[in-house]
C-alpha cells in the first residue's frame, strides 16, 4: 500500500532553526523550555498590610524549574518591608524560587512595615537572574513603591480678617490623621499691627495632636482703640516640635481699618562677580521689601545689556517672576556671568524689576559688575582642603583680583617640582589655631625668586576656623583677607630685607622707600617729610610691619582692622610701597584716600577712644607664649577691648 503523508501536520511541526514560538501538538515532545517571569509592580501606602509578587511559568514541566532573584532599592528589608515565602521570612538580599513539576505559579508575600518615621517615598525591586530549566522572559523585574503615611502636612486655617475688639477663630489642620502624637507651638508675629496694642499676642501656645486627630482650634483677640487707621496685619506661625516635620506656611490676619494697608516698596541690590575662565559663574542678587506684607508679592525681572552683552558671551540672559511669601521680606535670584580668557575692562549689565503685585517699585535696577580676572599679574589661590566654604573661598579670589588690578606686570615664572607658577600662588586654609578671639590668621610669603626682584612666588594664608564664620557674618572677612594678602606680597613682611625701614629712633620708625614716601608727601602736604610713619606700638608683629595707626587711621595696611561697614582703602602710599619692593604698579587703581588730619606724625600711636578696631599683627617665628605676651601688650597700649583679634603674618627670615 502506498505511503501517504499528512501535509498539514508536517507544516505545523516545522519551525525555523532556533525558533521556539510555533504551536506544538499535545503528544509531540516540547524542545523549548518554558518562560519564567515576575509580576507585582505596584504603589502602596504604609497603611497597606501586604502585597504580593507572583512568579509565573508559561507552561508546566515534568521536572523542577528554578530561578534566582535579587532584592534592591531604597527601601530596607526588615525595616520598611518583609518578604515571606510561605514558610519563613526572607532575610537575604538574594533568593531562589522553585517550581515543582506541574506548577506554573509561585507567590512571595511582601509585608509592609507601618512605622511612625517621616521618610520619602521608597521602593524595592525583585530582579530575576540565573534561570534553570527555563528561560527569562521580558517580565524580569517587579517594583513595589511604598508611600509614607506619616508625611502629612499642616496649615493654619481661619478668618483672614477680624474687627477691632472681636475674636477670630483659627485651627491648625493636618492633611491626614496623625499617626502618633504631634506637638506644635503657635506664635503671633507683629506686622503693621502691634502686639499688646492692636491684638493680644500668643507666645509658644502649645497645640497637641493625638494619633488619629486632624484639627485643633485656638482663638485670637483683636484689641479696640480710638485711633483711626488703615488695615493692619500680623502673622500666625506654627512651629512643629518634630525636627523633620514639613515647614508650615505663615498665615496672615488683617484687622479691619479705614482702608487698605499701605504697600511696601520692593527693591533689588546689585553686586559683582569674578568672570572666571570658562563656564558660568553664578551671582546671587537679593530682592527685598521695605516692610512685611500680609499677602504674597510677585515681581517680574529680566537682564538688560550694558557694557556687557548676552550676545557677546559676557552673561547668560535671564528673566522670570519671583514671589516673596506673606510675612517674608526678601528672596534671592541668581544670574550668571560667562568666563573667558580675554583681557578686557570690567563690564556691567543690569537686572530690572517691573510691575510688582502688592508692592510699589523702589530701587528697580541692579547693576552687576563682571570683574575681569585675566590680569597680567596673576595670583592663584589654591585650597588644599575643605576647611573654607565656597563663599569664603570666593572672598580670597576677590582679594587676589583686587591686588592684581594694582600690580600690572608679569614676574618671571618659577618651576617647582615640575610645576610652573605664574606669578604668585597662595595656599589658603581654615585650620583650628587657638579658638575664638585669639589669632584670627597667619599669612606671609614662603618661597622667593632667587634672582632679579627676589619677590615671592608662593605664600600661605591660614585663618582660624573658630573665627571665620564670625568675620564672614559681620562683613569684615573681605578686608581682613585683603590686608593679609598684602603681607604675602611683601608689604610689612619684606620691608626690612629690602632695607626700607629706618629704626634710628625706636619710638619713631620710618619707611624710607622713595615711591611710598613721594605719595605720602603729596597726601600729607609735607614735601619735607623724611619718611612714612610706621607703627611703633602693638608689640612684635604689629610694630614695624604696618603704617602708623594714629596717622593713617582706616588705611588698609595699618595694624588695626575697622569695624564692619567702615571702608579700609588701599592708598597710593601702599601702591608706592609695592613699587619699592619691585612690582610694576598702577597708581590709578588705588582707592580714594585722604589723611584724617594733616598733622605732624605722632610719636606715640593711640587709637581713637571707644573705637572697636582690632590689631592686625604680623608675626615672625614667635612661640605661642611670646605671641600672647604681645597680645597682652597690645591690649595695654590701646583703648580697644582686652580680647584682641590677632593676625599673624610670617615674615621672611
Amino acid at each position: 500500500m502506498p505511503m501517504s503523508y499528512d501535509h498539514r501536520r508536517f507544516a505545523r511541526s516545522r519551525r525555523p532553526l532556533g525558533s521556539c514560538t510555533v504551536a506544538l501538538e499535545p503528544l509531540e515532545r516540547r524542545d523549548c523550555p518554558a518562560v519564567v517571569g515576575i509580576a507585582g509592580t505596584t504603589q502602596v501606602s504604609e497603611l497597606v498590610r501586604s502585597t504580593g509578587l507572583t512568579f509565573t511559568l508559561s507552561a508546566p514541566d515534568t521536572k523542577p524549574v528554578s530561578v534566582d532573584y535579587r532584592i534592591s532599592g531604597s527601601a530596607t528589608s526588615g525595616q520598611d518591608f518583609r518578604l515571606f515565602d510561605g514558610k519563613s521570612f526572607v532575610a537575604s538580599p538574594t533568593g531562589t524560587i522553585t517550581f515543582k513539576p506541574g506548577e506554573t505559579s509561585k507567590t512571595l508575600s511582601a509585608a509592609i512595615v507601618n512605622d511612625t518615621t517621616r521618610e520619602p517615598t521608597e521602593s524595592f525591586s525583585l530582579t530575576l537572574f540565573k534561570p534553570r530549566n527555563c528561560t527569562l522572559g521580558s517580565a524580569r523585574a517587579a517594583t513595589v513603591t511604598i508611600t509614607d503615611d506619616d508625611s502629612y502636612t499642616a496649615q493654619i486655617i481661619g478668618a483672614a480678617r477680624i474687627t477691632e475688639g472681636q475674636t477670630g477663630d483659627f485651627e491648625l489642620r493636618l492633611s491626614a490623621p496623625a499617626t502618633k502624637q504631634e506637638t506644635f507651638s503657635i506664635d503671633t508675629i507683629a506686622g503693621s499691627a502691634s502686639a499688646g496694642t492692636d491684638y493680644r499676642p500668643l507666645s509658644r501656645l502649645p497645640v497637641v495632636f493625638n494619633a488619629g486627630e486632624t484639627s485643633k482650634r485656638f482663638r485670637i483677640q483683636a484689641l479696640a482703640d480710638a485711633v483711626s487707621e488703615t488695615d493692619e496685619f500680623f502673622f500666625l506661625k506654627a512651629t512643629p516640635a518634630a525636627a523633620n516635620f514639613p515647614a508650615i506656611a505663615t498665615s496672615s490676619v488683617l484687622i479691619s481699618g479705614t482702608g487698605p494697608a499701605p504697600l511696601p516698596q520692593i527693591s533689588i541690590a546689585g553686586g559683582a562677580v569674578l568672570e572666571g575662565d570658562t563656564g558660568a559663574t553664578p551671582l546671587p542678587l537679593t530682592i527685598s521689601l521695605s516692610a512685611t506684607y500680609y499677602a504674597p508679592i510677585t515681581v517680574p525681572y529680566s537682564t538688560v545689556a550694558d557694557t556687557a552683552t548676552a550676545a557677546g558671551g559676557d552673561y547668560q540672559p535671564s528673566s522670570g517672576v519671583v514671589t516673596i511669601p506673606a510675612g517674608d521680606t526678601s528672596t534671592v535670584i541668581v544670574v550668571n556671568a560667562l568666563g573667558d580668557i580675554v583681557r578686557e575692562p570690567d563690564e556691567t549689565f543690569k537686572v530690572v524689576l517691573a510691575s510688582p503685585v502688592n508692592a510699589t517699585l523702589g530701587t528697580s535696577t541692579a547693576l552687576v559688575t563682571i570683574i575681569d580676572d585675566d590680569t597680567p599679574f596673576r595670583i592663584d589661590v589654591v585650597f588644599p582642603d575643605t576647611s573654607l566654604s565656597g563663599s569664603q573661598q570666593l572672598a580670597f579670589r576677590y582679594a587676589a583680583v583686587r591686588w592684581a588690578q594694582i600690580i600690572t606686570a608679569d614676574l618671571p615664572d618659577v618651576t617647582v617640582n615640575g610645576r610652573v607658577i605664574d606669578d604668585l600662588e597662595i595656599s589658603a586654609t581654615g585650620p583650628a589655631i587657638d579658638g575664638p578671639f585669639g589669632i584670627l590668621g597667619q599669612a606671609g610669603p614662603r618661597g622667593f625668586r632667587t634672582t632679579g626682584s627676589r619677590l615671592p612666588y608662593s605664600g600661605v594664608m591660614e585663618f582660624d576656623s573658630a573665627d571665620l564664620g564670625f568675620m564672614e557674618s559681620n562683613g569684615t572677612l573681605g578686608n581682613v583677607i585683603l590686608h593679609e594678602m598684602g603681607h604675602v606680597l611683601g608689604i610689612g613682611t619684606m620691608w626690612a630685607t629690602k632695607n626700607l625701614l629706618v629704626n634710628t629712633d625706636p619710638a619713631d620708625p620710618q619707611y624710607s622707600g622713595a615711591n611710598a614716601l613721594r605719595e605720602y608727601r603729596q597726601i600729607a602736604g609735607n614735601p619735607a617729610a623724611t619718611g612714612v610713619p610706621v607703627e611703633n606700638t602693638g608689640g612684635s608683629g604689629t610694630a614695624g610691619a604696618h603704617w602708623r595707626e594714629s596717622v593713617f587711621d582706616t588705611e588698609l595696611m595699618t595694624g588695626y582692622a575697622e569695624r564692619a561697614g567702615v571702608a579700609m582703602p588701599i592708598s597710593t602710599i601702599t601702591v608706592g610701597s609695592l613699587q619699592d619692593l619691585g612690582y610694576t604698579v598702577n597708581y590709578a587703581a588705588a582707592d580714594p584716600y585722604t589723611l584724617p588730619g594733616i598733622v605732624a606724625p605722632s610719636i606715640v600711636s593711640t587709637r581713637r577712644s571707644g573705637s572697636p578696631a582690632s590689631p592686625l599683627m604680623s608675626l615672625t617665628s614667635q612661640q605661642p607664649a611670646a605671641l600672647l605676651a604681645a597680645l597682652g601688650q597690645a591690649a595695654l597700649e590701646t583703648s580697644t577691648p582686652p580680647k584682641q583679634r590677632v593676625f599673624a603674618a610670617y615674615r621672611r627670615a
